[in-house]
C-alpha cells in the first residue's frame, strides 16, 4: 500500500522533521544557536563597513551567526561574547565608520576592531557600556579625538590597548583607569597625555598591571617618587621616546623582582645609572640608549664575568646603553 501525504499535514510532518534535526544537532553539539537579536545587531554592525571582506563571507542571514568568521558564543546561552575582527589583510583594510550596533551585544567579553580604518571618528562613549569586557582591542584603527572616560565604567577589564592611531588620540586626564582594578594590560602608546599630569597616580592605582606601554606619549613628568608603589605585579613597561628631562626615579626599583623588560630610551634621562639596577633580580632586557646619561655603567649590570664568559648569576640579557656619556666596561 502506498500512503499519499497530502497538503497541510505534509508541511507539518516536514516542519518536526527539521525540527528533530535541530534538537538532535543542538543534543550532540550541546550549544545553544544565537539569539536572533543579536545576529541582526551583527548584520547591522556589518553594513556600517564600506569594503566587503573575507572577514565577512561566512555572514549570512540563514547561518547560525555562532558560525560567523570572528564571531564565538557562550555555548549554553547562546549569546555572542566573541567578537574579533582585526584587519588580516595590508592590503584589503576594513573601511567603517559606524559601531552603535554593538550595543545590542550586551555579554561581549571580547572585542577587537584592531588594524581597521575607522575613518577618524572619536570612539564611541557607548563602548563603556559593554560592562562585560574582558579585552579591548581598538589599536592602529584610526581613531581620533579625546579618549571616552566611560572606559572607565568596564570593571571587568583585563587587557586594554588603544595604540598606533596616528598620535591622534588623547586623553586630558587618566582618571577613568582609577576603577578598572582588574587591568593587567594597558597599552596607550602614540596617545597623547601631555595634559594627564595625573597619569603615574592613575596607573600606579592598578595593582594587577602586568604590562605599562606609554611610549611617546608626550608625558608631562615624571615623580621622582611614589609614597606607595602599588604596580608591583609589572613585568614590562616601556616609558620611552618621552622628554622627561630628569633623573631616572627612585620608585622604579621598588616594583619589585617582577620586572622583566624596561624600556626608558630616548626620555632625555640625566645623572648617573644607580647601581640599585642590580636589584631587579629578573631583569633580562634594559633599554637606557639615547639619553644624557654620565658616569660609570654600574658593576650591578655586568653581563659578562672575566674572560667573556656570561654572568650566569645575572638575569640580564639585553643591555642598551648607547649614544650616552658613560665609561667602564661591561666585565
Amino acid at each position: 500500500m502506498i500512503m499519499v501525504i497530502r497538503g497541510s499535514k505534509f508541511i507539518h510532518i516536514l516542519v518536526f522533521y527539521l525540527i528533530g534535526l535541530h534538537c538532535m544537532e543542538m543534543a550532540l553539539t550541546g550549544a545553544v544557536p544565537c539569539m536572533d537579536r543579536e545576529q541582526e545587531a551583527l548584520l547591522k554592525f556589518k553594513e556600517g563597513f564600506k569594503s566587503a571582506s573575507e572577514s565577512f563571507s561566512s555572514w549570512t542571514a540563514e547561518e547560525d551567526c555562532c558560525n560567523w568568521r570572528g564571531v564565538g558564543c557562550d555555548n549554553a546561552t547562546g549569546h555572542v561574547t566573541i567578537l574579533d575582527l582585526h584587519g588580516r589583510d595590508p592590503y584589503n583594510i576594513l573601511q567603517a565608520h559606524e559601531v552603535s550596533p554593538l550595543l545590542d551585544l550586551p555579554y561581549l567579553r571580547y572585542l577587537d576592531l584592531s588594524l581597521n580604518d575607522f575613518q577618524q571618528i572619536p570612539i564611541p562613549e557607548l563602548i563603556g557600556s559593554l560592562k562585560y569586557i574582558e579585552y579591548l582591542n581598538l589599536s592602529n584603527a584610526n581613531f581620533r579625538g579625546t579618549i571616552p572616560s566611560t572606559l572607565g565604567n568596564l570593571s571587568h577589564l583585563k587587557s586594554l590597548d588603544l595604540s598606533g592611531n596616528g598620535f591622534s588620540l588623547r586623553a586630558e586626564n587618566l582618571s577613568w583607569v582609577y576603577g578598572l582594578s582588574p587591568l593587567k594590560v594597558l597599552d596607550l602608546g602614540g596617545v597623547d597625555l601631555s595634559n594627564a599630569e595625573d597619569w603615574l597616580d592613575a596607573v600606579n592605582m592598578l595593582p594587577s598591571l602586568v604590562m605599562l606601554r606609554l611610549f611617546c606619549c608626550k608625558l608631562p613628568k615624571l615623580s621622582q617618587n611614589l609614597h606607595h608603589v602599588n604596580f608591583t605585579s609589572l613585568k614590562f613597561l616601556d616609558l620611552s621616546f618621552n622628554n622627561f628631562s630628569s633623573t631616572i626615579p627612585n620608585w622604579l626599583f621598588d616594583i619589585g623582582y617582577s620586572l622583566v623588560y624596561l624600556n626608558l630610551s630616548r626620555c632625555q634621562f640625566q645623572g648617573v645609572i644607580l647601581d640599585a639596577f642590580g636589584n631587579l633580580a629578573s631583569l633580562i632586557s634594559l633599554d637606557l640608549s639615547k639619553n644624557g646619561l654620565k658616569g660609570p655603567i654600574p658593576l650591578t649590570l655586568g653581563l659578562f664575568q672575566e674572560q667573556g664568559e656570561l654572568n650566569k648569576s645575572s638575569s640580564l640579557r639585553e643591555l642598551y646603553l648607547s649614544s650616552n656619556g658613560l665609561n667602564g666596561s661591561l666585565a
